[in-house]
């Protein structure tokens, strides 16, 4: 999990996928501290509300909260928040991450992250501060300072983490990388310092282009003390349309480069696949490991990423499956920015995928027409149940109400006033789950649909 963690940081530096693609093995920040880790995390989820294939929109959202919900139980009660964050914009191009965990029915502060932006909209620094429940204050903890590339909005030239000493009450650099680029501006060599309890840990990255502009090769070395010692190769080639078709990986190992790792990429209109493979030195096979698959919706957004996880026999040995949601602009879903993600394990007894979280995404100024979960939840009755037309509510008070399906996704959002019926026809036959909110009361009901 680190190594692909890494690779999200390397994809914010150069603004290219295809580097992810290939860094996802890279070793030289295992030394960092949790801090930094976190740090750079942050910086790439920054991005993560946001589809891999944005569209236009008319003005930006900010994000009001989020809210993790986990352990869901549908046949019993439902589940329990674990995480929030909160946000606030206390001056222009400044925003405050508050987060949360919830213990023994009380959310309880954990810290808060300060990023700052540019002129251009561009991260220029994140600070991490943890929050000290008996001093109720917050305490530095880390810092990150990014320096973007002249005008451009992803270039960076370097960047660099400090984390907060408090035996010497000061900031201390632990990571300084300085990235360089060719006449095309394409990243063409990145040098890493890292530094732990005085010793230094350097390596360098360099890339190679093909005439189109696609990098093709990614090359690894550590440095001690002017001794180049080389650490692995990572090739890519491309389709005629200039996706990614494969990524081979060597390691150095006594020598010489070992091949160690495969990518393989397929694409459909509305899908493209990813598959993993690592290569058994004994027997030179490769062995299939992971499985990516993505589905788009018709605005070219990932609707749902399934993960497939391979044993030693080849076989399926865990699924998983992440729907996404967006937020809807009236009869023009086109903001690309998440309102909801689920997450489905796959259950091998039953054969279907079982919900384990939610996270729900809620913006400033509109509504992502999802409810707000963190209120006082109540069972809602629905009768008749079985239904086949219409449904009444056990609502006192005008509510909005949700009709979701077994996957989560919503089908129909409705505003009913107490003793209005809710027109259910369109459904097809199978299980529903309904959830009606009055102020900051939360009903939640099955219903089953003949």
């Amino acid at each position: 999990m680190k190594k692909l963690f890494f690779t999200a940081l390397v994809t914010f530096l150069t603004g290219s996928l295809m580097f992810a693609q290939s860094l996802s093995r890279t070793e030289r920040y295992q030394h960092l501290s949790k801090q930094a880790i976190t740090l750079l995390k942050k910086v790439n989820a920054g991005f993560l509300t946001e589809a891999n294939h944005p569209t236009l929109r008319v003005e930006p959202l900010k994000l009001d909260s989020t809210r993790n919900f986990t352990g869901y139980d549908l046949t019993a009660k439902d589940s329990l928040p674990t995480v929030r964050s909160r946000f606030q914009y206390p001056k222009l191009n400044v925003q405050v991450e508050i987060n949360a965990i919830y213990q023994q029915g009380n959310w309880v502060t954990t810290g808060r992250f300060t990023e700052t932006r540019d002129q251009l909209g561009r991260v220029v620094e994140l600070a991490g501060e943890s929050y000290s429940p008996d001093e109720k204050k917050y305490q530095p903890e880390s810092k990150l300072l990014l320096y973007p590339r002249g005008n451009f909005s992803t270039l960076i030239d370097s960047v660099a983490i400090y984390i907060w000493n408090e035996d010497s009450n000061n900031w201390e650099k632990t990571l300084l990388q300085t990235n360089s680029y060719n006449a095309q501006n394409r990243l063409s060599r990145e040098l890493s310092e890292i530094t732990v309890e005085g010793l230094k840990y350097q390596s360098m990255v360099t890339y190679t282009y093909n005439e189109a502009g696609k990098n093709t090769l990614i090359e690894e070395v550590n440095l001690f003390f002017g001794i180049v010692a080389p650490v692995s190769r990572t090739a890519m080639t491309y389709h005629a349309d200039g996706k990614m078709k494969e990524v081979l990986v060597s390691l150095y190992l006594k020598g010489e480069f070992v091949l160690s790792e495969r990518e393989v990429f397929a694409y459909k209109p509305d899908a493209y696949k990813q598959d993993t493979y690592l290569r058994d030195e004994t027997t030179g096979v490769w062995n299939k490991t992971q499985s990516l698959l993505y589905n788009l919706d018709v605005w070219n957004r990932t609707a749902t990423l399934e993960k497939t996880f391979m044993g030693f026999d080849g076989s399926p040995e865990a699924r998983e499956l992440t729907v996404y949601g967006y937020v809807v602009n009236g009869d023009q879903p086109n903001y690309q920015h998440l309102s909801m993600e689920q997450i489905y394990q796959w259950d091998k007894a039953t054969g279907a995928y079982n919900l384990s979280d939610r996270k729900f995404y809620h913006y400033r100024g509109i509504s992502t027409d999802l409810p707000d979960l963190e209120v006082k939840a109540k069972s809602l009755l629905i009768f008749p149940n079985p239904a086949q037309d219409k449904i009444q509510l056990s609502l006192e008070e005008d509510a909005q109400v949700w009709v979701y399906n077994a996957l989560g996704q919503q089908l129909l959002s409705r505003r009913l006033t107490a003793g209005q019926s809710l027109d259910v026809m369109q459904l097809s036959r199978g299980l529903y789950y309904v959830v009606a909110q009055h102020e900051r009361i939360l009903y939640t009901g099955k219903l089953i649909k003949q």
